[in-house]
C-alpha cells in the first residue's frame, strides 16, 4: 500500500470536494443559528443559554476560520461555474 502524504491529499481534493465541505460549514452556522431561534420558543432566557454556545464556537478563531472562507468562496464559485 502506497504512502498516502499531504502533497497526494493535495491533488486529490477536487471541487466537488470544496463544495461539499463549503455546504457542511454553511449548514452547520445556520443549523445552530435557527436552533437557537427556536429556543426562544421556549423562553428568553434558554434562548440567550443558546446563543452563548452559538457564539462560542462561531464567533471564535475556529469558528471564524471555517465560516468566512466558506462564505467569501461562494461568489468566486459562481463566478467560475463550469
Amino acid at each position: 500500500m502506497a504512502d498516502f502524504g499531504p502533497a497526494e491529499l493535495a491533488r486529490s481534493i477536487g471541487p466537488r470536494q470544496v463544495r461539499l465541505i463549503r455546504g457542511l460549514i454553511l449548514f452547520s452556522y445556520l443549523l445552530s443559528h435557527h436552533v437557537n431561534h427556536a429556543l426562544g420558543n421556549i423562553s428568553l432566557e434558554t434562548m440567550e443559554y443558546g446563543l452563548g454556545f452559538h457564539a462560542a464556537f462561531w464567533h471564535g478563531a475556529l469558528g471564524t476560520l471555517l465560516l468566512y472562507p466558506a462564505l467569501a468562496q461562494l461568489p468566486i464559485s459562481a463566478a467560475v461555474k463550469r
